[in-house]
């Protein structure tokens, strides 16, 4: 045994040797530690043999295969068995290779693996041939051109089998793979097509010669066609020629042309004169312009003559020409068509860009060739800008802080810009042309990945928020359906998200307390709203979040300060009292607390409270009114001692002198004048002494119309009816013709309605025409109340004064006493009705007295 193991030991050496020198070689113990590598595995890693010792082969892990992928192989491996597969890893300097690798365990005598052998051979240069030719497959699969492959032989009949045609191939000839793969290319001819062409087919084929001809073929539905193509011969890695390659043209319109124009040279003018593009025939071997339409002349600026003593080389930069010679010596001869795009000059010096279809022709018995040539100036312009446009967007795309993905109708990954990048983690080199559910398999599986499929399948635009749970990301998604995809916008809102949290257990905190409370900022309005909130104001919480509370509330400062919100940014709190409207039009006092909880830049988030005061300001207003009636009932009595009496002594005297004085004395307006002003003294003492202690109403059922009548009558007498400056206002009545009996205290309601005519005049003493309207409105059917209304055209009231003109002693006339319109409120609610006003400053008041009223009363 020693003897055949000496004998074999140089054998194995070599092998060892040769192992090592064509092959990169790893061995790792049972728990995959590398105790072993090779030069080649330093060479290809770029790690030194002191780094790669004592690691795992972690160290070059690319991260491209999934965890599964390792897992399946170590199980191969564990249990005894060899494992191939191929690995793509990463060197030290970050590329990447791929290498193909065997596994094979060193077993003990119980089947246990000792250690693993790795060898593993380099392959990246063959992948990224795989790569190419996946390219060259799609160009294949998406060119117009019609490509057909048949295998080399035989040449005779049945003639060579039919293995390949792409999607042009269809569907220039109807035919699809499944009914013509395996057969020959013969069943494409039939009647019209050339047998000599086809013998010069045949001829190429058989020395192994690529060929190009036209030829005149027959599609699935009979129909025929004529077809430019070429065929080339296909060899393997020996040599040996296995397949003929055909790319095939439709040129059956091309064709069609020509023909025309040779078999008629009247009809070939006609189009050559008219056709609206331009058209030059050249001569093919001196280049001299031959002939030329009027579109020709048009687009270079020349005169017939002028054109027809110019070559061909003339139209061109100086510096084109050596190219223009070289395509038109490699078009040589040749009848196809050819598409060029070059660049001439017009006349004046111009350059124009042009694209050219020329093919062979005879024009006058010499060779020539027909160009057709299309001013494609404005187009590149077109295309220029279009082509900056997208430049611009893709500038737009990737400077955007959004991340922003494409993809195609099969979830292949088209674009994605830097923010996308970053927040998966994954560079766009490693992604793009890549599908979604491959990359990111755990995908498909989430909310996010069935809401993208959603809508890209219904069409429809989606607008979400969702966890990402393989990232860890809260993301606010924009999806928008295109023709050839899905448009994806996307952002990282996990910090708001958590923010919103914080805020909604604030809130459940908050619920609990008796106050109304809401956060608000200024960028989004408000964003919480408890239920003390809902039942103060009416909104829920859907109606209101996202609104601005000043605006949803109508807010309204008791004691206005512009600067509030300044306070609020500079010491964080504010507190007063404002007036906030409710949904249903409610007018409510809150006292109101403001505290900024958080600032982000300009923007703040603010938590209010509001608590409703509206009884306590009402409570507040009635004792302050009632301080005011005890106020005046103690300066009534002191009143009526100290002036009632002199003023009947003097309005005595008067009446006497008045007595004395005969009917034509002209100091007798004097003295009346002085007796009206002692009985409106004497009326306001009145009036005073009723505001301290009123007496007791005595209410009889009489005619409502006659006390109307008797307070107009009595007002119209008063001055002779003039306003305080001496205007004169005109008064008019309007009682209804059916007897209003209406339980009242006449002389009472006819204070009230006097003292609401004499402050109609003097709301009207500065109109040029002052005009006061007495209406008693008689009830409808059903009512329970009857009307006395005072209208005027004079200054009117604004609304926010329309409680306090109610308020004894509040006044805003010259001279008045502020006591009229208390006495009007009091006589009223006395009869157990209501004194009510509408005014619109500038166009006039209406006040309506309103009374009890009982059908049964009036006949």
């Amino acid at each position: 045994m020693r003897r055949k193991k000496d004998k074999f030991e140089p054998a194995l050496q070599d092998l060892k040797n040769a192992l090592e020198a064509a092959a990169i070689v790893a061995v790792t113990d049972p728990q995959g530690v590398i105790t072993y590598v090779n030069d080649k595995f330093c060479e290809i890693s770029k790690y030194s043999r002191e780094e790669l010792l004592e690691q795992t082969h972690r160290i070059i892990n690319s991260g491209f295969h999934t965890d599964e992928f390792f897992r399946e192989m170590w199980d191969t491996i564990a249990s005894g068995r060899t494992w191939r597969g191929e690995i793509r890893n990463r060197a030290k300097d970050g590329d990447y290779y791929w290498v193909s690798t065997t596994i094979v365990p060193s077993l003990d005598e119980h089947g246990r693996p000792q250690h693993f052998i790795a060898v593993r051979h380099d392959i990246t240069e063959r992948k990224a041939a795989e790569k190419r030719l996946d390219l060259y497959k799609n160009v294949v699969l998406n060119t117009r051109d019609s490509i057909l492959i048949t295998e080399s032989e035989p040449l005779d009949e049945p003639g060579p089998r039919i293995v390949y045609i792409n999607p042009a191939f269809t569907a220039m000839t109807g035919y699809t793979p499944e009914e013509i793969i395996g057969r020959t290319p013969r069943i494409l001819q039939g009647p019209k097509t050339d047998r000599g062409k086809l013998d010069q087919i045949r001829e190429a084929l058989k020395n192994w010669q690529p060929i190009r001809i036209d030829l005149t073929n027959y599609r699935k539905d009979g129909s025929e066609f004529e077809v430019e193509f070429d065929i080339v011969p296909i060899a393997d890695e020996t040599g040996w020629f296995t397949h003929w390659v055909s790319v095939q043209r439709d040129v059956t319109d091309q064709k069609n042309f020509e023909r025309r124009l040779r078999d008629n040279e009247a009809k070939y003018r006609v189009l050559f004169e008219q056709n609206p593009y331009p058209v030059i025939v050249v001569d093919a071997e001196n280049h001299r312009i031959l002939e030329a339409n009027r579109s020709a002349l048009d687009l270079y600026g020349y005169r017939r003559d002028e054109l027809l003593r110019m070559t061909a080389l003339e139209l061109r930069p100086p510096e084109d020409v050596p190219a223009y010679l070289e395509t038109m010596r490699k078009i040589g001869a040749d009848e196809t068509a050819h598409l060029i795009r070059t660049r001439h000059r017009q006349k004046n010096g111009s350059p124009i860009e042009v694209e050219i279809t020329s093919f062979k022709t005879v024009y006058e018995g010499r060779p020539a060739r027909y160009v057709i040539l299309q001013d494609i100036s404005e187009r590149r312009r077109l295309e220029d800008i279009v082509a900056q446009e997208l430049r611009e967007k893709i500038d737009i795309l990737e400077s955007i802080k959004q991340a922003f993905i494409f993809f195609d109708r099969d979830w292949r990954i088209i674009y994605l810009n830097p923010a996308a990048e970053k927040l998966g983690h994954r560079p766009a080199f490693e992604l793009v042309g890549r599908i979604l559910w491959d990359e990111y398999p755990h995908t498909a599986e989430t909310t996010i990945g069935k809401r993208l499929r959603l809508a890209m399948e219904n069409r429809e635009e989606a607008f979400f928020e969702e966890y990402y749970a393989p990232l860890g990301y809260w993301l606010d998604v924009s999806a928008y359906p295109r023709e050839n995809g899905l448009a994806v916008f996307y952002h990282d809102i996990s910090e708001r998200k958590q923010n919103e949290q914080s805020i909604l257990e604030k809130n459940q905190l908050l619920e609990q307390t008796y106050d109304a409370i809401f956060i608000w900022n200024l960028d989004d309005g408000i964003v919480s709203w408890n239920q003390n909130a809902e039942r103060l104001y009416g909104y829920t919480a859907r109606e209101a979040v996202g609104r601005e509370s000043h605006l949803l509330l109508r807010t309204v400062n008791l004691r206005p300060s512009s600067d509030a919100l300044e306070k609020l940014r500079k010491k964080g709190f504010w507190e007063g009292e404002l007036i906030h409207t409710t949904k249903s039009g409610e007018e409510v006092i809150v006292e109101s607390r403001r505290h900024l909880i958080r600032r982000d830049g300009d923007n703040i988030v603010v938590l209010e409270t509001s608590r409703d005061i509206t009884e306590r300001k009402q409570l507040e207003n009635k004792l302050a009114r009632a301080a005011q009636l005890s106020l005046v009932g103690e300066m009534a009595a002191g009143l009526a001692h100290e002036i009632k009496n002199p003023l009947a002594g003097i309005k005595g005297v008067i009446d006497i002198i008045l007595q004395r004085r005969p009917a034509e004395d002209t100091e007798r307006e004097v003295l009346e004048s002085v007796r009206h002003e002692i009985e409106r003294i004497d009326r306001t003492v009145r009036e005073l002494l009723r505001q301290s202690r009123p007496k007791p109403l005595e209410i009889k059922v009489t005619s409502l119309n006659e006390t109307v009548l008797r307070a107009v009558q009595f007002a119209s007498h008063q001055n002779g009816g003039k306003t305080a400056s001496g205007a004169k206002a005109v008064t008019r009545l309007a009682l209804p013709k059916t007897l209003l009996l209406v339980p009242h205290d006449s002389s009472g309601v006819e204070d009230a309605v006097l003292n609401l005519i004499l402050n109609a005049r003097e709301a009207v003493k500065n109109r040029e025409k002052g005009e006061i309207a007495v209406r008693l409105r008689k009830p409808k059917k059903g009512a329970r109340e009857v009307v006395i209304e005072v209208v005027d055209n004079g200054c009117g009231i604004p609304k926010e004064k329309f409680e306090q003109i109610f308020v004894p002693f509040y006044t805003t006339g010259e001279g008045g006493t502020g006591l009229g319109l208390a006495a009007v409120r009091r006589i009223a609610r006395a009869h157990g009705g209501s004194c009510e006003v509408r005014s619109t400053v500038g166009k006039g008041s209406t006040f309506s007295l309103r009374l009890p009223y009982d059908p049964r009363y009036s006949p």
